[in-house]
Order: C-alpha cells, then structure tokens, then sequence
C-alpha cells in the first residue's frame, strides 16, 4: 500500500504534460494559463493543476522543454511590447532623431522575439504569439522604415559634403530619391497610417539644406571661374551649376511654412541666381558662336547670318539687363575673349587659323569609337563599336558632315571595336588604314579585310615607335602594337596624339602589363586626356600608369554589360586622382576642344 502511494504521489508532482487547450486538462489533470491567468495567481503560459477545487502549481525545475519555450518567448514579447510602446511615442513626437535612436534595438528585439516564437511548439500557439507581439511591432517598422533609411542617408550626404565628396553626395541624393519614390509606392499600397507631420516636415527641410550646400559648393567653383575671366571654364560650369539650382528651388518648395521656405531662398538661391543672371547672356553668346562654328565646318554658310543677328541681340540685350539690375561688371577678358571669339567668326576664310582640335569619345554603347577632327579638318576615326551599334555611328559621323576619313584606326580586332567599321567602309570614303596586324577568326574580321581589299584601301600594320602622319599641325605616335601577341588586347594599338601643348593618350584595351612595358620603355605618357583602358576594366589604369600619364582628364567607352565595366576600383582611382572623369553611359557623347592650350570638354547630357 506505501507504494502504491509513493508511485501516485510522484506522479502528480512531476506530470509529463502534453498541450492542452484553454479549459481543457492534459493527461494529467493540468494545463498552461493563457487567460485571466492573474486573477488565479499565476503568469501566463505558467503550467498547474487542479486538486480538490484548488489550483497546484509545477515548479518551474519541473516543466518541459515547450513550456520554457513559451515562457521565454512570452518574457521577450513583453519586453518588445514595452519598447514598441517607447517607439510609438517616439513617433508620435515626430521627432526623427528619437525614431532614429530607437530603431536599431526595438528592431533587434522583434528578430529576437520572432525567433523565440519560432521555437515554440504548435502552430496555433505560434500565429497566437505573433498576433500578439510581432505584428504590431511590425506595423511600427513598416510605417517607419524609409524615413528611418532617409533620415541616415541624408546624415551620410551631409558628411559627403563636409568631406568635399561632391560626386558622392550628389550620387546619394539620386538615391535618396528613389527612396523616396519607393516608400511612397510601399505607404500607398499598404495602407498605413500617416505620420506626424513633423516628420515629413524635418526630413524635407533637411534635404532642402543638403540641396542648397550642394548649391553653395558649386557657386564656390562657379564664381572662381567668373572672377579668373575664363568665360570657357563658366560654359563648363553652367550647366551642372543651373540644374543645382533647379534641384534646390524644387526641394525648398517641398518645405513647410512660407517663411521657412523664404529664408531658404535667401540663403541659397539668390546668390546662385545673382552669379546665373551675371553670366548668361555671355554663356549664351559663346555657345551661339560654337553653333556657328558647327555650319563653317558643315559648310552651312546659308545659316550663318541668321546666327550673327541673333548674336547682335543677344549683345544688346545683355547690356539692357545688366544696365537695369546693377550687376557687378564682369572681368574685362570675359568681353575681350567674346569680342575676339566673334571677329574671327565674322572671316569664315580665314577659320582654319582657329587652330581648334577635336577628340569625340562617340557613344556606341558596350565598345569603343573614336574620332579626331585635325586644324585642317583631316578625319581619324579610331575603332567603330560593335556592329549592332553601326547605325548610331554613321549618324554620328553624318550629322557632324563627316563624308571622309582619311585615316581608320582599328586597334585591335575584337567585335566591340571593328563591328561598326564594317559599315564605315561601306558608306564612306576611307583613304587610309591603320591594322594592329592581329588577326582574327571572327565574320566581322573577315568582312573588315574583304572590304578593304575590295576598295583597294592602302592598309598599313602599325609599328611601335613610329608616327601616322594626317596633319603636320598633329603629331600621332604609336606606342603600343604587338602583332605577336596571344591576346588581342595585348595587341591593341596605342595612340599619344599631341597638338601643341595639349596631349591624348588613347589606349585601346590595353591592359596593365602593357602599361608597364610602356613606362619601361621610356615613353613619355603624360598627358592631359587620358582615354581609360579597356572601358575601365580593373585589368587596366593600374596606379603607375596612372602617376605616369597625369591626366587631367579621363573619358570611359562604356555602356550596358555584364563584365562590371567601369570597376568601382578604377572609377575609386580616378577620382582620388582628381581628374574630371567622363563615361559615354553617363554623359553620352563626349566632345573635347582644344587650341593646343586649354581643352574644354561638352557633354550629350
């Protein structure tokens, strides 16, 4: 009888228990609180029994694994709750930098809760938990999320301008804009509650102070160039300084409160617009007169007066503006330089002696093209793309009144770089041209030499060290041309054209054991323009060649495709270089201009 006794007594002492409803009892006569469990005593999920109309707990040594379980995702949920509840009035403050403050540990906390929960046992039990703890969390989160992302990526711009990162910065407005896109497209599509007004209200006003330093930074630049008298270097400022400026006024309208949005316009924007409206009608009169330069060169002699009388009221205008609105005058070389520019327009005849140089790095998308346009208007066409991309180089070509080439450049043979010459040959003239000697198994290799053959064109293999003679004005020397080579990069033809004081160094896809095989060779590579190596492969531009060409200016053939061109690590090169760097996938179409003195860059876009 003892131990039948002793053997009942253990049993009620330490259950095996099993899940039992709300209500219901297990196997053994017990079950977990989930309901009104304070009014009884207990915690919730905290296993008993009942005796006799009486409630016995279970110590807590003596539960199982589910029930610990339970338990730990009950305390965690609590604690998520209590800082749910923090982060809801951190929101309805609508103060950021406490939302901000906040978000990192109530977000550590819901994966952590969520992952309790997760091991808890029974499925009901679980979307029970979650209903309770994660889904209001989460709604929190949700509603939050892309002003929280904002809120920091605007810090990250602010520190980017602090740092004179201005590339950077303007890269993470872009940025910030499709963030702002999205977390429209998400709120509307969720339905969630709007936040405090002062939300929005702080983050747009911050943005609109980014825009306006942005701004500040370039009429720092802008104003430099006005008061060095270089109304080139002001054209080339214009346009990325004008487009700030409307970026700004766009951003600062976006702000709350009339008078918030007024002192923001003082401080920004009517310095900007005072430096814009004492250079624009000059900016105008040069970009009229390089319009102009354009029809002597097509031999649209037909349009040119229509030109100079517009440019005789643009004159008059400015002078009637800047009369009126009390500008500060404008150093006098800006006018000499205007002046200067126009007398020696108005002698078509006498044009050549301008003496203007052109390099155009063409957009043909994933490949290479090159033209150069000689004082004396000799053609060098320099690779045509791939061939997919032809029709976009002969209009090119035919737009600028391109009917000759009297030299073509293929400097190696891969698609990418002879496609599109295929078509040149066929619908221009080519006097001349110029082989890596490479050869090539490919149709369009084939159908390149046949051409050539068949219009009997002389074709010359380029010779290390040697010279191409186009025009006695330009010097073109040949750097680099391994016709042996295994790699048909490693053969690519490698051009430094010089005109007077102003150097182009054009390097095919010439890779970085040809850039050091050049420096061992005693090649003087610097340059002011450099034409980045294979598209801006990392295989390229290593940080020698880099010290020895010392560009100024670099310009990146690229477009869509699948090898990662440009390299981030490259394009990170080039910039801590502090070279102006341009890519055809950016900028489109890229023209450089040159008296052999200074070189000014215009860009497609």
């Amino acid at each position: 009888m003892f131990y039948t006794i002793l053997f009942s007594t253990t049993l009620l002492m330490t259950p095996m228990i099993t899940n039992a409803s709300p209500g219901g009892l297990d196997a053994n006569g017990g079950h977990v609180c989930r309901t009104n469990c304070s009014q009884y005593g207990l915690s919730t999920g905290e296993y008993h029994y009942h005796r006799n109309g009486e409630i016995v707990k279970v110590p807590t040594s003596t539960t199982n694994t589910s029930n610990v379980a339970y338990q730990d995702a009950i305390k965690q949920g609590n604690i998520l709750k209590s800082k749910l509840s923090a982060y809801n009035q951190a929101i309805n403050s609508g103060d950021m930098a406490k939302i901000n403050g906040q978000y990192d540990a109530f977000t550590k906390q819901l994966k952590l809760v969520e992952s309790k929960i997760g091991k808890v046992s029974g499925p009901s039990t679980r979307s029970s938990l979650n209903d309770q703890y994660v889904r209001p969390a989460k709604v929190a989160i949700e509603r939050t999320i892309y002003e929280v992302s904002q809120y920091r990526l605007l810090n990250t711009i602010s520190q980017d301008i602090a740092d004179g990162s201005i590339d950077q910065a303007i890269s993470n407005t872009e940025k910030l804009e499709r963030l702002k896109k999205r977390a429209k497209e998400i709120k509307d599509a969720g339905g969630y509650q709007q936040l405090p007004s002062a939300v929005n209200n702080f983050l747009r006003s911050t943005e609109a102070n980014h825009q306006g330093n942005l701004l500040k930074n370039l009429l720092g630049a802008y104003n430099e160039a006005i008061n060095s008298g270089d109304i080139f270097e002001v054209d080339y400022l214009y346009d990325d300084f004008t487009k700030q400026l409307r970026i700004t006024e766009l951003k600062i309208g976006q702000v709350s409160g009339s008078t918030n949005r007024s002192n923001l316009n003082d401080k920004y924007v009517t310095p900007a617009k005072i430096a814009i409206e004492r250079t624009i009608y000059e900016v105008s009169q040069l970009r009229l007169m390089f319009d102009i330069v354009d029809l002597i060169e097509s031999g649209q002699t037909d349009k040119i007066d229509a030109k100079f009388q517009v440019l005789e009221r643009l004159k008059q205008r400015a002078e009637e503006i800047k009369d009126a609105g009390g500008y500060n005058a404008l150093p006098s070389m800006i006018k000499a330089d205007l002046e200067g520019f126009e007398e020696e327009l108005r002698n078509p005849q006498d044009f050549s002696d301008l003496g203007l140089f052109e390099a155009h790095f063409i957009d043909v998308g994933q490949g290479d093209s090159t033209l150069l346009v000689t004082p004396t208007r000799k053609t060098v066409l320099i690779d045509g793309g791939k061939e997919s991309e032809a029709d976009q180089l002969i209009q090119y070509l035919s737009d600028y009144g391109i009917s000759t080439i009297d030299l073509m450049v293929s400097t190696h043979p891969d698609a990418d770089h002879i496609g599109g010459l295929v078509s040149v040959l066929e619908q221009f003239e080519v006097k001349k041209v110029v082989d890596s000697g490479k050869s090539h198994t490919t149709q369009t290799y084939t159908d390149y030499l046949t051409l050539i053959d068949q219009k009997n064109i002389p074709l010359e293999i380029a010779q290390e060290g040697s010279f191409l003679d186009v025009d006695s004005a330009v010097k073109i020397e040949v750097l680099n041309a391994l016709e042996e080579s295994s790699d048909t990069n490693d053969s690519s033809v490698v051009l430094k054209v010089s005109y007077e004081e102003s150097d182009f160094l054009l390097t095919g896809d010439a890779d970085a054991e040809i850039e050091a095989e050049m420096i061992a060779e005693g090649y003087n590579l610097d340059s002011e323009v450099l034409k980045v190596g294979h598209h801006g492969s990392d295989t390229s531009t290593s940080h020698a060649f880099l010290e020895a060409v010392d560009p100024l200016i670099a310009a990146i053939s690229v477009g869509e495709n699948s090898y990662g061109h440009p390299a981030p690590t490259v394009m990170e090169r080039l910039t801590n270089y502090g070279v102006d760097l341009y890519t055809t996938q950016q900028n489109g179409d890229i023209l450089m201009m040159t008296d052999g003195h200074e070189i000014t860059a215009y860009t497609e876009r």
